[in-house]
C-alpha cells in the first residue's frame, strides 16, 4: 500500500511540475524532438540494467527465514516499482509523440500543457529512480555476500 501511495505522489508531483515548467519555459521547436527520445532511451537502458539485477538476485545464501522474507518482499517491491516507473515513462513518451501542446486560458491565467515536458520529467524521474535502486540492490548483494563469508569463517 505504501508503494502505491508513493507512485501516486510522484506521478501527481511530476504532472504539476510539468504544468508549471510548460507554462514558464517554452523551448525552441526542435529541442524536445532530440532530448525527449534520448532521455527515454537512457531510461530504458537503466530499466533493463535494473531489472537484470533484480531478476538475477539470488537470496539463497540468506539462512534466516525472517530476513529472507523481508529481502524477498523488498526485491518484489523494487521490481514492481521498476515496472510502474518505466510504464509511466513509456506511456507519457508515447503520448508526447502523438499529442501536441495545448494552451488553456481562463480569466488572466494561461496554462500551457506540453506532453513532451511531461514525458521528459517522467523519463528523468524514472532514470534517477533506476540508478539509485540498482546501486542500492548491488550494495545489498555485496553486504549479503560479506555476511555469508563472515559466517562461514566462524
Amino acid at each position: 500500500m505504501q508503494v502505491k501511495i508513493k507512485w501516486i505522489v510522484v506521478s501527481l508531483t511530476t504532472l504539476v511540475g510539468a504544468l508549471v515548467l510548460s507554462s514558464l519555459y517554452t523551448p525552441e521547436e526542435g529541442v524536445y524532438k532530440a532530448v525527449v527520445p534520448t532521455i527515454y532511451t537512457l531510461s530504458g537502458i537503466m530499466f533493463s540494467i535494473g531489472m537484470g539485477i533484480v531478476c538475477t538476485f539470488n537470496p539463497s545464501a540468506i539462512k534466516n527465514p525472517q530476513i529472507f522474507k523481508r529481502v524477498k518482499e523488498n526485491i518484489a517491491n523494487v521490481r514492481n516499482s521498476f515496472l510502474m516507473y518505466f510504464s509511466l515513462a513509456t506511456i507519457t513518451f508515447l503520448i508526447s509523440q502523438i499529442v501536441h501542446s495545448h494552451t488553456l486560458s481562463a480569466i488572466e491565467l494561461t496554462i500551457i500543457f506540453n506532453p513532451e515536458t511531461v514525458a521528459l520529467l517522467f523519463s528523468l524521474i524514472s532514470l534517477i529512480y533506476f540508478i539509485i535502486n540498482f546501486l542500492t540492490i548491488q550494495k545489498l548483494i555485496f553486504d549479503i555476500a560479506e555476511k555469508v563469508m563472515k559466517e562461514e569463517q566462524t
